[in-house]
């Protein structure tokens, strides 16, 4: 995948709302096929879209800060948006 638009969904997915100025949400970009297959294996249901991607971004959150699943999903919603 092309680094200038993997960048730019990073950057997407670092703009979000946070309450209280607490940003609880860390974006993992994996390129390697072989994790990208291990990943796509994770869940029973959802995660079947990663089989053959050039790459996967993992939303990783703290649960404990303040209003996590909001966050989490502003941050999804933002790089969704880029397509």
């Amino acid at each position: 995948m092309p680094k200038d638009i993997l960048d730019e969904i990073i950057l997407a997915g670092q703009i979000y709302p946070s309450s209280k100025s607490k940003f609880p949400v860390q974006l993992i970009v994996v390129q390697d096929e072989a994790s990208i297959r291990e990943l796509a294996k994770c869940k029973n249901a959802g995660a079947s879209m990663l089989r053959g991607a050039m790459a996967a971004i993992a939303v990783i959150g703290d649960a404990e800060a303040a209003e996590p699943l909001p966050v989490f999903a502003a941050c999804a919603e933002r790089i969704g948006e880029i397509f």
